[in-house]
């Protein structure tokens, strides 16, 4: 979204959208985390509360334009983002898409040699 924005900003005749394809995509995940050696857990764990707060991450998406996974800030957002597809997806797109897995060691020696043959012209 903010390519679009800048985009439409420049007034140069470029329209960037985003989208999901029809056939579905792998669903993406944002993730907190605290180092397992962290030396300060305790306000990691306040800092993190604090942006799951509904009015705080709310505050966040409206102005970086970027989702949230925070139902409860959703009356909170801007109606164009709120209602914006490609940020929150109908239930129809959303059940088409996937978690992203790591390949088993197996899928990743045959995705290898798959390129391989495709870099090679083999």
């Amino acid at each position: 979204l903010q390519a679009r924005d800048r985009a439409a900003e420049a007034k140069n005749g470029q329209e960037i959208r985003f989208v999901i394809p029809r056939e579905g995509a792998i669903r993406n995940v944002d993730v907190m985390a605290i180092p397992k050696d962290a030396g300060h857990v305790a306000e990691a764990h306040a800092f993190i509360n604090f942006l799951l707060r509904p009015d705080v991450i709310a505050g966040i998406s409206n102005e970086i334009r970027y989702p949230n996974g925070n139902k409860d800030s959703t009356p909170l957002l801007s109606a164009a983002i709120r209602n914006d597809p490609g940020m929150y997806p109908p239930a129809a797109t959303l059940a088409k898409m996937v978690d992203d897995v790591v390949p088993l060691a197996v899928e990743r020696r045959a995705r290898n040699r798959a390129w391989t043959r495709i870099k090679s012209g083999r």
